[in-house]
Parts: structure tokens; C-alpha cells; sequence
């Protein structure tokens, strides 16, 4: 899937994408986070999972939106090391697709927390410097099969320059 976005687009994108924030859904909270992870996981210093670890315990995500990831092995380490570091909890990632804009090797990510959420669909939109995220998650409901609550999120990281 093959699409060009506008400028205006990609800020609306960035000023939702670039927020955390509590969302309120029939009764149920949650929180959205979107991280920065600065060329993870090869980077310095040497204990960065340690360190996401500690910020993903103060933040407790239920959403959690990266970018700036390099790789399928370091979700991998986010997923185990820091999100589902216990057995309490049930967070699961979005399909790892390789950036197909550009020659940027940088990837954008969501990981999600399987109680409240199911990944309906994933997809890429690309762009000329960098791809666009589209996920659609579905909120688990008592009438989710009935009545679904849908969520739409875009995780998009742009060039500075």
C-alpha cells in the first residue's frame, strides 16, 4: 500500500503521535506512550533495557509507541526484557516491518497490552523520507463482537532536517 501524505497531515500526525496521554473508554483507562529510543538497542550505554525497564514501570504503558528502533531482535528485548518482565504482564508487539521509505534504517513500533487491547490490522504508509505507522486496535469489550471500539494510531518519527 502505496500512499503520499501532506505536510499538514504529517503535523496533525506528529502532534497526535508526540502526546502522552490518558484515554477514557466506557470505564476502562489506559495509557499511551510514545518513547524516543535513540538508535536502539546499539546505542550507549550498555544497560539501555534496564533503563527503558525503569521508565516503562513509572509510565505503566498499555500502548507503547517507539520509534528511532532498529531492529526485529531489539522489539524482541523491549517486549521481554522490559514490557512482559513478569508474569503479570500480557503485552504483545505489532508485526516488525522494515522502513520501505528511504534508506532510513530506523523503524517506528507499537507494543500493547493484550487484556485491554487486540491488533486488528497493521499497515505502512510511506512517505519520501520516512514510513508512517497505521495500526487499528480493537478495545476488548464485554460487546466487542457486537459493538467494537475501534482505535486508530499512527506512529510516525520526522526528519529534523
Amino acid at each position: 500500500m502505496r500512499q503520499e501524505i501532506s505536510i499538514s497531515t504529517f503535523l496533525l500526525l506528529f502532534v497526535v503521535c508526540s502526546l502522552t496521554f490518558k484515554a477514557n473508554a466506557q470505564t476502562s483507562n489506559f495509557n499511551v506512550v510514545f518513547y524516543n529510543l535513540l538508535d536502539f538497542p546499539s546505542a550507549a550505554p550498555s544497560n539501555r533495557i534496564s533503563l527503558l525497564d525503569e521508565v516503562l514501570d513509572n509510565l505503566s504503558p498499555d500502548i507503547f509507541l517507539v520509534c528511532e528502533l532498529e531492529n526485529a531482535t531489539g522489539a524482541q528485548l523491549i517486549l521481554q526484557e522490559a514490557l512482559n518482565n513478569n508474569a503479570a504482564k500480557k503485552f504483545a508487539q505489532a508485526p516488525f516491518i522494515e522502513n520501505q521509505s528511504s534508506g532510513s534504517d530506523l523503524q517506528q513500533l507499537l507494543f500493547y497490552n493484550t487484556t485491554l487491547f487486540t491488533l486488528e490490522n497493521s499497515a505502512v504508509i510511506t512517505t519520501s523520507v520516512r514510513d508512517i505507522n497505521h495500526y487499528t486496535l480493537r478495545l476488548n469489550t464485554v460487546d466487542a463482537s457486537t459493538n467494537p471500539l475501534l482505535l486508530e494510531v499512527f506512529v510516525t518519527h520526522f526528519k529534523a532536517s
